[in-house]
């Protein structure tokens, strides 16, 4: 439907004017002379841009009557005019709800896992979230231990879920390098295989270093061999103490000799044998008595030992001590590392001297 534009003209020689418009190819619709200096016509709303000009020109007084058939045209647009604005309304409401909900990255038994937990916080197709994408990631990464990263958005209706599952080590004919040390990873050299760790992490003795294999980007896993090197600031611990009192086994002086004679292993002859001492240690002294023959005599020594208290000097035998954690932090130290550092700490405490002494090495872990 075209909009028509009423005026209403005052002026001379309307009739000339009427024959002008139609001269440019303008169609005057329900013309309505009023006098013959008083006219009523409608023309295109389009046109109008046209007749201004010629109407000016001629310095006719111009009355505009507004739109010429603005009832008809809304009374038979109204359906649409009520429509819109309802529509709109419906859209900007509907949009505030969930419509759809699209996960990426899982599989049918992870999906489905996300949509229970999803449904446990009222997340749920046809109805309005009630909690924030930052809050839902959360939920999500808390308790789903097999991913690694979740992010969430909503574009418009839909509530969009992007899944990144965590490698899983499924062992088939290779075994992962392990840490053999504590430490802190400085750098690594990787042939094959896929790290578990990156520069800066701390590793434990046993912590797997480097999984057996690859990962395409889809996921799927192909078994290889791995090889890498791993370097590590790690740590070496020796340690010594000594107490102020130290109860020792010791001999007394006290001594008991019985001795036997012996022919090709066999005993001729042997004094009584006896263990004179609750607490002892023996020492044997075998003699050749004869040059010709294999007669042997033995001698058997029998030491008395008892428990006996010594004392230390805590301050003298502190080098002592010392030096004993040195070797014992040394003879811990793995092939080919390198000492950074070397830390050696003693204190006294109830009457006994502990001495650590702590290797800061750079070495390889793998």
């Amino acid at each position: 439907m075209k909009i028509l534009i009423r005026l209403h003209v005052i002026g001379y020689n309307l009739d000339q004017l009427i024959n002008k418009i139609y001269s440019l190819n303008i169609v005057c619709y329900n013309i309505y002379k009023i006098d013959k200096n008083k006219i009523k016509f409608s023309i295109h709303y389009k046109d109008f841009k046209k007749v201004k000009p010629l109407l000016k020109s001629y310095e006719y007084h111009i009355n505009y009557l507004g739109l010429a058939n603005f009832k008809n045209w809304f009374l038979k647009n109204l359906a649409i005019i009520l429509i819109i604005p309802i529509a709109l309304g419906a859209i900007i409401f509907s949009t505030k709800y969930i419509w759809d909900i699209k996960i990426y990255g899982g599989d049918n038994e992870l999906n489905s896992s996300v949509f229970n937990i999803l449904k446990e916080n009222n997340v749920e197709v046809g109805k309005r979230i009630s909690i924030t994408s930052d809050d839902i990631e959360d939920i999500l990464i808390n308790q789903l231990p097999n991913i690694a990263q979740v992010s969430c958005i909503k574009r418009g209706t839909t509530f969009i879920i992007n899944i990144s599952k965590k490698l899983v080590y499924t062992p088939e004919s290779f075994e992962p390098i392990r840490a053999r040390f504590d430490g802190v990873v400085t750098d690594f050299s990787l042939i094959s295989g896929t790290m578990a760790v990156s520069v800066g992490d701390f590793v434990k003795q046993g912590d797997i270093l480097v999984y057996p294999f690859i990962a395409d980007k889809n996921g799927v896993q192909t078994s290889v061999n791995p090889i890498a090197e791993v370097n590590a600031t790690a740590y070496v611990v020796g340690s010594s103490q000594l107490a102020a009192s130290t109860v020792v086994l010791a001999r007394t002086g006290k001594q008991y000799t019985t001795s036997s004679i012996m022919f090709l292993n066999k005993n001729l002859f042997s004094k009584k044998s006896i263990k004179p001492f609750a607490l002892y240690e023996t020492s044997v002294y075998n003699e050749n008595i004869s040059s010709v023959l294999p007669i042997v005599k033995s001698k058997i020594t029998y030491y008395e030992l008892d428990y006996i208290v010594v004392e230390n000097d805590l301050a003298e035998n502190r080098e002592k001590v010392e030096q004993e954690s040195e070797m014992n932090a040394y003879n811990n130290l793995p092939e080919n590392s390198k000492i950074l550092d070397k830390q050696t700490t003693s204190i006294i405490v109830q009457d006994c001297l502990y001495s650590t002494t702590t290797l800061t090495i750079s070495t390889i872990i793998s």
